[in-house]
């Protein structure tokens, strides 16, 4: 196959970082069968281990730059004959990816199919479509307060959550207590698409895995989030804690995830789903990518349960089948600590657990002496990030709380 890939992701072979190691190409696809094509920009380049002489390498400032994407691509497809496939992970390269099977005739999702995993609000209109319970919500604009915007907020009641239709990671995300902040914040937003969405209490919960050819799930796992992606964003810490496999409650959550992904109709992919549980423990839909989840979560699951979620997507793609013999090493735990608002910052002292807490496995922390500074992603030199594997769930939520109270850094603000 003639293969095109679109790689931003970065990685640190030789290091105590684990950031993408499971998103190791030559490893995911054979160079010697397929020809192997990458564009990627400069961050992406440490992730392209392959021997030069088995593949080639374009760089790009912008990967939203459609116009220097097809430039390349059109020049591969002249060098080397048409286009087979186009693998992209990142979130943000889902769409550049799509646009390129449009415009060059190459098999896989095309802009309507990646729009349905990306624009929240065609989500839940598909889910409400099916009958699958899901925040109601309102498109709104940059501006102030309009009737409409006035009546939703009477009907779902305060508070409720703005956000924007594409984001990622809780980017741009506020809630909203009152309408005098609602005014001020509609009156701030940039140029876009944005919505209100109805505020549901309840535990968050993740729920990862695949699809097949057919849309049938393949393998999935379920986690309860410690905190949330907006919580993250002021400061508290954030992960997960595995369900534990076989319970009533995953049985649930495993359901309700066929469901959803029915509804959307996702096939040949990886997802990264996220529920509620309402206040009558019933699963509520929040959003969904056609994507492996970000932060800690692959690696966890490939430590629990020796699936490479990455290499079971790049099966799908490219021949439209995997095989999976998943294994039960008990449940898993992710968790990490972020950095402080006020950077730059000397590192003085921070917590260890490796060694300390036996299902801490691995950790990664900023040395001694060294200066924080601003990191991009989930994956990234936090103030501190946590691996957990346990036989036991018992224990392993009794673990994660220690770590969730005695974790601490010790930091020194650098003049100028």
């Amino acid at each position: 196959m003639n293969i095109l890939i679109l790689n931003n992701f970065w990685r640190y072979p030789g290091t105590e970082r684990w950031d993408f190691e499971l998103v190791c190409y030559e490893e995911l696809i054979c160079h010697d069968t397929h020809q192997v094509t990458y564009i990627v920009n400069r961050r992406g380049r440490t992730a392209i281990t392959a021997h030069p002489d088995s593949c080639k390498v374009y760089e790009v400032e912008d990967f939203n730059d459609s116009t220097r994407l097809a430039e390349i691509t059109a020049q591969v497809v002249a060098e080397q004959g048409p286009m087979d496939r186009v693998i992209a992970f990142s979130e943000n390269l889902l769409l550049p990816a799509a646009r390129l099977r449009e415009a060059f005739a190459i098999p896989g999702p095309d802009m309507a199919e990646t729009l349905l995993a990306r624009d929240k609000m065609q989500m839940k209109q598909y889910m409400h479509a099916a009958g699958v319970k899901a925040p109601r919500f309102l498109a709104v604009l940059p501006g102030s307060i309009t009737p409409q915007v006035a009546s939703f907020v009477r009907e779902v009641g305060l508070p409720v959550i703005l956000k924007p239709a594409d984001g990622a990671s809780s980017i741009g995300v506020s809630r909203v207590t009152s309408l005098a902040q609602l005014e001020t914040l509609l009156g701030a937003l940039p140029e876009g698409d944005w919505q209100l969405e109805e505020f549901i209490a309840g535990d968050i919960y993740h729920i990862d895995g695949l699809v097949d050819a057919q849309g049938e799930l393949l393998f999935s796992t379920s986690c309860r989030y410690i905190n949330t992606c907006l919580d993250f964003s002021f400061d508290s810490p954030l992960g997960g804690v595995m369900v534990m496999p076989g319970c009533a409650l995953e049985d649930k959550l495993v359901a309700f995830a066929r469901r959803c992904l029915s509804a959307l109709g996702f096939n040949r992919c990886a997802f990264h789903l996220e529920v509620f549980l309402d206040k009558d423990e019933e699963p509520v839909f929040l959003e969904v990518g056609a994507r492996v989840a970000g932060a800690d979560v692959p690696y966890m699951i490939e430590h629990t349960t020796g699936v490479n979620l990455f290499k079971h997507w790049v099966d799908l793609i490219l021949h439209d089948r995997t095989e999976l013999t998943p294994e039960h090493r008990g449940v898993g735990a992710w968790l990490m600590f972020g950095l402080p608002e006020q950077l730059p910052q000397q590192v003085n002292g921070v917590t260890e657990f490796v060694g300390k807490i036996p299902s801490v496995y691995r950790q990664h922390l900023p040395q001694v002496g060294s200066e924080l500074i601003k990191e991009g992603g989930y994956c990234a030199l936090q103030s501190g990030r946590f691996l957990f594997s346990s036989p036991c769930a018992t224990q392993l939520a009794k673990d994660v709380e220690q770590v969730l109270q005695e974790f601490h850094i010790d930091l020194q603000t650098l003049e100028g």
